[in-house]
């Protein structure tokens, strides 16, 4: 990640994005709940022979999927829910790098470089303590980035990881038999991506 988008994210946007995972992820538990309840066991019940116990796998393997997609959507929530925080974290601290730099006569440039501000009076110390300062300070921003970029990266790990789980459940469904047992295409598009800034 680079020093503009980190300093022009909106990390509160990712945090909204999982509490609306987490809704969803609730509707889907209790769908799962109602389709075994209303579903599986009233079937049970009331329909007995060779059809009904053919139709007792597909009846539960729907179950099984709406409780398999509501776990992924639960751990999506938790994922958009532990980047944004850590944005917002790794944003505080470039912040406070930002003021540092403007108060030691430095400025830092959309590409992430730094250097000395030459409408900025010199400090004590003259150009030898701006140098030594101008070093420590992309340094640090240098360190911010690498952090921003590490839970970048791990989130839209996480993200495929996940659309590439409801894909392959998708496509192994037993009710779908021209589908049946055809593994995720693995050349096809990411569903997870980057997270959304």
């Amino acid at each position: 990640m680079d020093y503009a988008t980190l300093r022009d994210m909106h990390p509160g946007t990712l945090i909204r994005a999982s509490e609306e995972y987490m809704a969803t992820a609730m509707n889907f538990a209790q769908t799962a709940d109602n389709w075994d309840k209303q579903v599986c066991t009233a079937s049970q019940q009331a329909w007995t022979g060779q059809a009904a116990d053919a139709a007792e796998a597909p009846l539960k393997t729907t179950s099984n999927r709406l409780t398999d997609a509501s776990s992924l959507l639960k751990q999506n929530a938790e994922q958009l829910s532990a980047a944004g925080d850590q944005f917002l974290q790794l944003q505080q601290q470039l912040q406070q790098l930002i003021a540092w730099s403007q108060q030691n006569g430095l400025v830092i440039h959309d590409d992430g470089s730094v250097t000395p501000n030459p409408q900025a009076p010199q400090g004590p110390g003259g150009a030898v303590a701006q140098a030594s300062a101008q070093a420590m300070l992309a340094a640090e921003l240098a360190d911010v980035l690498a952090r921003a970029t590490a839970v970048d990266q791990s989130t839209s790990k996480a993200l495929d990881m996940n659309a590439q789980s409801v894909g392959s459940g998708v496509a192994g469904d037993p009710a779908d038999p021209g589908q049946h047992g055809q593994p995720a295409d693995p050349g096809g598009p990411s569903q997870g991506g980057h997270a959304p800034a």
